[in-house]
């Protein structure tokens, strides 16, 4: 497989779609384009059940504005994780519009009267993949808030082949299934 088309498989991805900054924007839950710049509140990701597999960074599906006259927004993200994040860890917001790093100006900060975490980023009008990713000590936990992936039992396979010399080709000689639940 080419480099280009290969991707994380485990990872759940969000899919933003700025091509269309209105109020009637599917994700869009509140568009106020008087201010400079227009400033775009989403509605919740909710760990769980708006993520998407199908979303990969680097894929055709994210794609940039890239004329000079295109738009930037004022996004807000709110995130309602499942579970409760201890004191010393973190959640950041990454994607394609920050070049999948970990960036102090997309960490997310907990609001106890929403009971939600909050970041915003100034985001070019396009399309894009992102996921939220928790830090806990100097430990980055990219799985940790991907449910599917880490709620589900994984299958794995093994084999061993042995490449025999006088025959020139692989054998088969050991095949071994196993299961883990992270």
């Amino acid at each position: 497989m080419r480099q280009e088309n290969s991707f994380v498989g485990d990872y759940e991805f969000q899919f933003l779609d700025l091509t269309e900054l209105t109020q009637q924007a599917s994700q869009i839950l509140e568009y106020r384009p008087a201010e400079i710049p227009p400033r775009v509140v989403l509605f919740d990701d909710v760990q769980g059940f708006s993520a998407s597999r199908l979303r990969v960074p680097g894929s055709q599906l994210t794609r940039p504005e890239t004329a000079l006259s295109a738009r930037y927004a004022n996004v807000h993200f709110r995130f309602n994780p499942d579970d409760r994040i201890t004191e010393n860890a973190s959640i950041y917001l990454v994607g394609d519009f920050n070049n999948w790093s970990v960036q102090s100006d997309y960490a997310l900060e907990y609001h106890p009267e929403t009971d939600r975490w909050r970041t915003n980023g100034f985001i070019k009008t396009g399309t894009y993949a992102y996921k939220y990713m928790l830090i806990e000590g100097n430990e980055i936990k990219d799985l940790a808030l991907d449910d599917s992936f880490t709620r589900t039992q994984q299958e794995y396979h093994a084999f061993v082949y042995f490449r025999d010399p006088n025959r020139f080709y692989y054998r088969l000689i050991q095949t071994n299934n196993f299961f883990e639940t992270s």
